[in-house]
């Protein structure tokens, strides 16, 4: 512990200079390289003190008046930090090392990986010390993907449902539970198609059928909601259809199933009209 000798005329905010002097008096740094014909030696500036005490006789303060070291204010010894923090599993005394995935990482394959790994981690370390998992976060995760799973699951029923409704046809709202093709049109006016099963996104051609790629504008049939929000893309070519939302009109992202079911109108009126999805 440093404290402060006011017979000296050291203020404690002089003090501060303590840490700006070990840090300066005790490193290696590189200063300059030495040519010799061909070779380039880097020559650093080696200051680490071999004796601990030797950091006594750092100047704290310098300029007017008398210099300060190290040893009028304080002593030097070789100390640990301050413990701000400690862990205890069951009541005991543990070191406990979080581990914290990176962003473009799975949750539960990090702690897949983590739980196959203990046995290595053990094996590294002295026979008395015991490795264990405590817990994780991948419990939440499960829960939130069978949560988001089943309401897709429930999300398609209801569309289905409601296709049944509106045309009484079996076969249909089967292929709406199925499948609910979709596409997404972005600001920039570029067509994004849209996997039902798994949301993958991929550009694709405005005017281009999907189904049978057929590129003749005069065969592509293309009508929208009131709003402009939603629109359907009909091929006369092979009678199937499209259903797309104008992200240029919008003021939130594409929800597939939540749209599906928004634009069942639509799937109503692309069905009397002959297409099918």
């Amino acid at each position: 512990m440093v404290v402060g000798n006011w017979a000296l005329g050291v203020e404690f905010r002089q003090l501060v200079n303590a840490d700006v002097s070990l840090l300066t008096g005790n490193v290696i740094a590189p200063a300059g390289d030495v040519r010799t014909g061909a070779l380039d030696r880097i020559t650093p500036s080696n200051a680490i003190v071999n004796n601990l005490q030797e950091l006594a006789n750092l100047p704290i303060r310098t300029g007017t008046g008398p210099t300060v070291f190290m040893h009028d204010v304080g002593t030097v010894e070789d100390g640990s930090d301050i413990t701000l923090g400690y862990a205890l599993v069951n009541g005991q005394r543990t070191v406990y090392l979080p581990v914290t995935k990176r962003a473009d990482a799975s949750t539960l394959t990090v702690v897949n990986e983590v739980k196959s790994s203990l046995g290595h981690f053990a094996n590294a370390l002295p026979p008395d010390v015991k490795v264990s998992y405590e817990f994780d976060q991948s419990g939440r995760v499960r829960s939130s993907l069978m949560s988001l799973f089943w309401e897709g699951v429930l999300g398609a029923v209801l569309t289905g449902l409601m296709v049944f409704l509106f045309l009484r046809e079996g076969r249909s709202s089967f292929i709406v539970i199925s499948s609910i093709p979709f596409a997404l049109i972005t600001p920039a006016a570029e067509r994004h198609l849209i996997c039902s099963r798994c949301t993958l996104r991929w550009k694709y051609e405005t005017l281009t059928c999907p189904f049978c790629h057929n590129a003749e504008r005069n065969r592509i049939t293309s009508f929208a909601t009131p709003d402009g929000r939603y629109r359907v893309y009909a091929c006369d070519a092979c009678r199937r259809y499209l259903k797309a939302y104008d992200g240029r009109r919008a003021s939130r992202p594409v929800m597939p199933m939540v749209d599906a079911v928004a634009t069942l109108p639509l799937d109503a009126a692309a069905m009397q009209r002959g297409y099918s999805s």
